[in-house]
Order: C-alpha cells, then sequence, then structure tokens
C-alpha cells in the first residue's frame, strides 16, 4: 500500500509563487510507493472567517502524513 501524503498549499497568488514552484519539483522527485495530494486553501489567508473555513476543511483532505507548505494560515 502505497504512502499518503498531502500537501497543504495556500490559495495561488500572482505575487507569490516560489514555495508552490518548489513543491512541484519535490513531488515530480518523490518514489513510486509515495502517493502525493496537494490540497490547496479554498480561501486565501485574508480575515478570521476565511481561515476558519481552511482549518475546518483541513481534517478531511488528510492523507497518511500531512504537510503544510509555506504559509496557508
Amino acid at each position: 500500500m502505497p504512502l499518503r501524503v498531502t500537501h497543504y498549499q495556500r490559495r495561488p497568488n500572482p505575487t507569490d509563487f516560489s514555495i508552490e514552484r518548489l513543491f512541484d519539483d519535490i513531488r515530480d522527485s518523490l518514489p513510486a510507493g509515495i502517493h502525493v495530494r496537494k490540497a490547496v486553501c479554498r480561501f486565501r489567508s485574508r480575515g478570521l472567517l476565511p481561515r476558519l473555513y481552511n482549518i475546518v476543511e483541513a481534517p478531511f483532505r488528510q492523507g497518511d502524513v500531512n504537510h503544510i507548505t509555506g504559509d496557508v494560515h
């Protein structure tokens, strides 16, 4: 059974892309026995309610290993 990894990533922003590009390369380089899913936050990290929604949604997207890739809060 493959290892299921979830990468939690911030909502894309045209001015912020370096960490997303780095983790795209990392995902492409992982061995075949590791299945990686990219979980992009539904909302940008602005204000209380969008952050709370992202927090509530995260547990439903978990893998065996969960990795927050940069600023998602």
